[in-house]
């Protein structure tokens, strides 16, 4: 019997299918060979955009509660990570009030709760974050929900545009010498 066990087993190895009068295993298998394509095509396709959003100089951070921070940081694309001047994981053990301008850190907490809670919220705003060596960094955020790991998170896009704000003040500057 262990001898009629073993050769059928051999057999079994040697074919392709399990059954191969309807072919059910290897439709099985075909569809997971499938499935795994296409997942490899998803993964690809996601790090394309974020690692194209960073060489066009576009910052992308997620931000969601955890159940020892309000607004932790758990996405930041290389972009964001270069515009602050922290490591990745740097910026996951920081505290929004870590790289937030002080003045700014109260509206700003109060938006991102109210967007967490599902209101209508502004989704484009200037921002202030403090750089690790102590520098001001004006940002444009563009901000939405969205779902990250099963829970709610606030996705935001950010742009640098503290040359620009720079640019805006010193024509301001020379407006009002030349009135």
């Amino acid at each position: 019997m262990n001898d009629q066990a073993g050769a059928q087993r051999k057999r079994l190895s040697k074919t392709s299918a399990l059954d191969p009068a309807t072919g059910k295993f290897k439709k099985a298998q075909s569809a997971f060979s499938v499935a795994e394509d296409l997942l490899a095509q998803s993964e690809e396709w996601h790090r394309a955009l974020i690692e194209t959003a960073s060489r066009a100089g576009l910052g992308i951070v997620v931000w969601q509660d955890t159940p020892d921070r309000e607004a932790a940081v758990v996405f930041a694309n290389d972009e964001f990570c270069r515009m602050l001047g922290y490591s990745r994981e740097e910026l996951f053990n920081m505290l929004i009030s870590e790289y937030v301008r002080e003045s700014d850190l109260e509206k700003s907490l109060a938006t991102y709760r109210r967007r967490q809670q599902g209101e209508n919220v502004v989704s484009l705003h200037e921002a202030t974050y403090v750089r690790k060596d102590g520098t001001l960094l004006t940002a444009e955020n563009s901000v939405a929900l969205m779902r990250y790991q099963g829970k709610t998170a606030t996705v935001a896009f950010v742009t640098d545009i503290s040359e620009r704000k720079m640019a805006e003040q010193e024509l301001t500057k020379h407006r009002h010498q030349l009135e």
